[in-house]
């Protein structure tokens, strides 16, 4: 999943000797997070297998023989034109079919959810991730989960709080209280 892989570029800037990175490193994958015809998708080709699946599952086996496809550089160099190969295919189809054919064929993807979409996930609807708050007015992040180390993680904690809204109630002093999530 392109949301749960790294390149630890800190770390290879510190292998070797370049100077501590000071703000979130730039990113560039192709095929990466792409529309489909209902929303987005992501997909994951680090390996050679995985990008040659990816060709024979947007339908293009012509392309297993161009040389400069399966190297990312040459994938940036031709990028107008890779991008309208992939998006041709992946706009006429939704996310779950892309899903379901991309994982028959061993291709890391998963869809990629929106503010509404994330709250019906199948994986993290089964994991209870998300709960109604106790007044029943909006659904939330559930920060009492602490078999989820994610939950415990005070920069995951401050951002869940942070998009909590704020409760018509004023609390003490006539302060807009906000949840604890503890």
């Amino acid at each position: 999943m392109p949301l749960a892989t790294t390149n630890f570029l800190d770390l290879l800037a510190s292998l070797f000797g370049r100077p501590a990175l000071t703000t979130p490193a730039r990113m560039l994958e192709t095929p990466s997070i792409e529309p489909t015809a209902d929303g987005y998708v992501g997909f994951c080709t680090n390996s050679g297998q995985q990008f040659r699946d990816f060709l024979i599952l947007i339908d293009r086996p012509d392309l297993l023989e161009d040389p400069e496809l399966p190297l990312f550089i040459g994938r940036v160099m031709r990028f107008r034109e890779w991008n309208e190969i992939v998006h041709a295919w992946t706009r006429q189809h939704t996310t779950a079919e892309i899903v379901e054919r991309a994982s028959a064929l061993r291709i890391a993807v998963a869809p990629i959810c929106n503010g509404k979409t994330v709250l019906d996930h199948e994986q993290l609807s089964a994991r209870g991730v998300f709960v109604r708050d106790p007044l029943g007015e909006f659904v939330h992040l559930d920060l009492r989960t602490e078999s989820e180390a994610y939950c415990r993680h005070p920069v995951v904690r401050l951002l869940a709080w942070a998009s909590i809204p704020a409760r018509s109630s004023r609390g003490r002093h006539g302060r807009t209280r906000r949840p604890t999530g503890e």
